[in-house]
C-alpha cells in the first residue's frame, strides 16, 4: 500500500483498499493484512464504482463468534460489512473529528465533487491514525524552532550513527538538525551493512548516539544488529524507530519489550519528532556528551 498523502492543509489521506461486494471474508481479511490497513472500501459486485460498504477491525471483532465457524470464511464480504457508509469531502477534512466522533467509526471515506458535474471521485481513506498524525506535526511545529534553537545555543556537536534500510529517517534528522548541521558528522549504514561491521563498531565508542530504523528489515537482522550495538563495550545510547503495522506480532513483543529497558529509546511512528529531539539534544550538548558505559 502506497503512504498516506499529506494535502496543502495539512491533513493526511491514505489510499482506499477496495474489494466486491461478492469477494470473500478471507479475500478481504488476507488482503487488509498484506497491506497493513483498518478498512477496505466495498463496492457492489455489479462492476461500478459505488461504495456500497466497509469493512473494518471492528467489524472483524464484532463477528468474531460467527468467523470462528470455519465455512464462513467464504462467505461474501457483504455479509459483515457496515453499510451505510459515511463520506467527507475533501475541502471538510478539518470535521472529520467531528464526524468520527459523532458517529462512532475510525475511518471515513474522502470524495472530492465535481463544481460542474457534481460526479464524486474517491480520493482515500482518512483514518482516527491519520488525524493523530496530522496533529502531531502541527504540535511539532509548534515545539521545534525553540527546541532547535536550544541545540544553537548550547553549542550542539558529535557524531550520530544512522541505520536504516531507506534514506528516509536521514533525510528527517538532517532538517530538524538544520541549524546545527555543520557542528554534527553522520555515518549511515542499511542494516544489512551495519551487521557485523568493524568500523561501525570501532566508532561506536566516539557516536553522540545511534538510530536504528527497523521497519522494512527482517526481525533476524535488525535483533542480531540491536545486540551487537548493545554488547559494545562502550556503546551511545541507543534509538530505535519502528511502526507496529508493519511487524509481526513476535516482532512487535520484543520492541515493546525494548521501550521498557532504560538501555533504549524506543518511538512509534507517526514519529513525534519534538520527543525525539528532546531526548537527542543531551547527547549532542558538549556537557552531557558521553557514551553510556
Amino acid at each position: 500500500m502506497g503512504r498516506a498523502q499529506k494535502t496543502a492543509e495539512g491533513w493526511f489521506v491514505s489510499p482506499a483498499i477496495l474489494a466486491r461486494a461478492d469477494q470473500t471474508i478471507s479475500e478481504v481479511i488476507h488482503r487488509m493484512v498484506d497491506e497493513a490497513v483498518g478498512s477496505t472500501l466495498i463496492l457492489s459486485d455489479g462492476g461500478g464504482d459505488e461504495i456500497e460498504g466497509i469493512f473494518t477491525e471492528r467489524d472483524l471483532l464484532k463477528n468474531a463468534l460467527l468467523l470462528r465457524r470455519g465455512d464462513f470464511w467464504d462467505k461474501p464480504i457483504r455479509t459483515v460489512m457496515s453499510k451505510p457508509v459515511r463520506t467527507i469531502e475533501l475541502s471538510e477534512l478539518h470535521r472529520a473529528a467531528e464526524v468520527m466522533l459523532t458517529y462512532s467509526i475510525r475511518h471515513l471515506p474522502v470524495v472530492r465533487t465535481s463544481a460542474e458535474t457534481q460526479s464524486r471521485d474517491l480520493v482515500g481513506v482518512v483514518s482516527m491514525r491519520d488525524l493523530f498524525r496530522a496533529e502531531n506535526e502541527r504540535l511539532q511545529g509548534k515545539r521545534l524552532p525553540a527546541l532547535a534553537q536550544t541545540l544553537v545555543e548550547g553549542g550542539a556537536q558529535g557524531r550520530l550513527a544512522v541505520i536504516e534500510p531507506g534514506s528516509g529517517m536521514q533525510e528527517l534528522l538532517h532538517k530538524a538538525f538544520e541549524k546545527v548541521q555543520d557542528s554534527i558528522r553522520w555515518e549511515v549504514h542499511t542494516p544489512q551493512a551495519a551487521l557485523g561491521n568493524q568500523n561501525l563498531k570501532n566508532n561506536l565508542p566516539q557516536m553522540a548516539a545511534a538510530i536504528v530504523d527497523v521497519d522494512g528489515t527482517s526481525e533476524l537482522v535488525w535483533a542480531k544488529l540491536l545486540k551487537d550495538i548493545h554488547g559494545a563495550s562502550t556503546r551511545p545510547p541507543i534509538f530505535v524507530i519502528y511502526d507496529a503495522l508493519k511487524h509481526e506480532a513476535s516482532a512487535r513483543q520484543t520492541l515493546e519489550k525494548l521501550a521498557t529497558s532504560s538501555r533504549f529509546y524506543v518511538f512509534q511512528r507517526p514519529l513525534n519528532l519534538s520527543q525525539l529531539m528532546l531526548r537527542l539534544a543531551p547527547c549532542l550538548l558538549p556537557a552531557a556528551n558521553q557514551p553510556i558505559r
